[in-house]
């Protein structure tokens, strides 16, 4: 039986507030590992049966992905009249109410799907705005046969690089962000409430040098980068550095820089005494799939690639990642650490007790993972961010924006400064302990910083505010001592700046979401008052409110 998470039924509700007031194409963000694939399964069995005559479409770019959503939805409706289309899988099924597809598979023959009511669009962000990728074909020639099709984004990542917000962009596919879940505080909570595993990273003593690497718009060179990390010693004293700190973990995932990269590192790890195999793009599907599947029944103790597995891949148990592949591109960061991030519960602990926090950890620990190792060879993290507040990198000359870390005593892991207790080995900092300022990694989990402060609230005014060309409407938030703290609301901007209004009525009302300034002040009194607010308060700058409680 089925039971959906919390978030997830949030998750499916807040589409169908969305259609009820709004006419665009929603995205909803929930990070890797969390279970993003049961939403439209969930969707589309209440929506069915308000629309029985309707037509659903999921599109996905790799079979893999095809494969795991099929499998979520017959978990969820084992009786629904899905079909599969999808060159990879072999199978031709357009005209079932549901289809689930490769876009590849598609783009050309979307006139046997015939029309279609709603599309679902599984990791968005590579939906480009550009006219001539698939999904924007795919996107076009359906409308010519139904111009009211609404689109569905799902991805962990709501960015894409260079180009700010999925929402962004008068050409953007996506209107509005519905439900979104990726804030560094939300992804916390999904570790501390154990549907995410950690992720735990000690300081490496090698880093890849790409400092003659060149840069491309979205990523580093491939022929240089290659050229950079395809060294025999580059590679031997990294794997020699994996195989002593990771010597305890059970299921390794390598990512590499490269096809030719990735056997020699492959080789190697063999040689080391590492079961290994390899998959990568010049390998035809059926060697691949045989490999990953030996991979996945433990028969290869690791699995290399490159380009191949970053997503679509599904094997909760891994428990160590070696990461051989520098990157500029913060959504590759993203996705690759996100593979070790998926809980593995002990199969012997069915899914119903898994409601409760504390038999989630029981399970999780029963499963032999508590959390996932992180060797990044790359130095991905220290140029990128953590993975749960990601930034872009700054150009040339404008500085690194590397963030401070303190290395532990004990082990010689490294955590974020704000960190009490060190992730790798427990020890407990005592604070105004010294800060390498120039160490070579960053955490790659961020948590809340030690400038954070609870205030109760005492009262709340609104006004709205009209000195801009576009109005917004401050919120004051203010403490017994009648210290303020504002927040400025604009429902009438674009992008980022109405995402977080929509955001912040949805927790404070649920629901009719206004489209104006004066709407939401003529419909303030209709929403429920914080008792308490974390407000971060920054040596430098103003301060933020980070979470209202109620």
């Amino acid at each position: 039986m089925f039971i959906p998470r919390p978030y997830q039924s949030e998750a499916v509700v807040s589409l169908f507030e969305y259609f009820n007031q709004h006419t665009g194409n929603p995205l909803i963000g929930l990070p890797t590992g969390t279970g993003k694939s049961v939403i439209p399964p969930m969707f589309m069995s209440q929506a069915f049966g308000q629309f029985p005559n309707s037509k659903f479409l999921l599109c996905t770019h790799v079979k893999e992905l095809i494969s795991q959503n099929e499998r979520a939805l017959k978990r969820i409706w084992p009786t629904a009249p899905i079909g599969i289309c999808s060159s990879g899988l072999n199978r031709w099924e357009p005209y079932a109410p549901i289809v689930y597809a490769g876009v590849a598979s598609v783009y050309k023959k979307y006139q046997q799907l015939g029309h279609v009511d709603l599309m679902f669009i599984d990791e968005a962000h590579l939906l480009a705005p550009n006219d001539n990728t698939m999904y924007q074909k795919l996107i076009v020639g359906l409308r010519q046969i139904n111009p009211n099709m609404k689109v569905i984004g799902l991805s962990a990542t709501l960015f894409r690089m260079g180009q700010g917000m999925l929402t962004d962009g008068e050409d953007s596919m996506f209107t509005d962000v519905c439900y979104d879940k990726t804030s560094m505080e939300q992804f916390v909570s999904f570790i501390d409430d154990y549907y995410l595993s950690n992720l735990i990273t000690p300081m490496t003593q090698n880093i890849i040098d790409v400092t003659d690497v060149r840069q491309l718009a979205n990523d580093f060179n491939q022929k240089d980068l290659q050229l950079a990390v395809d060294k025999d010693s580059v590679i031997r004293e990294s794997l020699t550095e994996a195989c002593d700190v990771a010597k305890d973990r059970k299921s390794w995932m390598v990512f590499g820089a490269g096809v030719d990269n990735c056997e020699h590192i492959n080789t190697m790890l063999n040689e080391m005494g590492v079961p290994s195999t390899v998959v990568h793009s010049k390998m035809d599907d059926d060697e691949r799939d045989r490999r990953l599947a030996l991979f996945q029944s433990g028969t290869f103790r690791a699995v290399v690639s490159y380009g191949i597995l970053t997503t679509g891949f599904d094997h909760p148990q891994v428990d160590c990642i070696v990461d051989l592949r520098p990157t500029t591109s913060v959504v590759l960061h993203i996705q690759k650490y996100g593979r070790g991030t998926r809980p593995y519960y002990h199969p012997d602990w069915s899914f119903d007790r898994l409601r409760d926090k504390d038999e989630r950890k029981q399970a999780m620990i029963a499963g032999g993972k508590e959390n996932c190792l992180i060797l990044d060879f790359a130095g991905n993290t220290a140029r990128l961010g953590p993975i749960n507040d990601p930034r872009v990198p700054k150009k040339k000359g404008k500085g690194t924006g590397e963030v401070p870390v303190k290395l532990c005593p004990e082990c010689d892991g490294y955590n974020h400064t704000t960190a009490r207790f060190c992730d790798i080995c427990g020890y407990e900092f005592v604070f105004r302990v010294k800060i390498k300022p120039k160490a070579s990694e960053e955490i790659v989990i961020k948590r809340d910083e030690p400038d954070m402060h609870l205030f109760p609230v005492e009262h709340v005014t609104h006004q709205i505010h009209r000195k801009k060309a576009i109005p917004s409407l401050k919120v004051t938030y203010f403490t017994p001592e009648m210290r303020g703290f504002p927040v400025w609301l604009c429902f009438e901007h674009k992008g980022l700046a109405r995402h977080k209004a929509h955001e912040w009525w949805r927790q404070h009302h649920g629901d009719d979401i206004p489209d104006s300034v004066d709407k939401a002040a003529e419909m303030f009194d209709q929403c429920r008052r914080a008792s308490k607010i974390k407000v971060k308060i920054p040596s430098k700058g103003y301060p933020e409110i980070m979470e209202y409680m109620f």
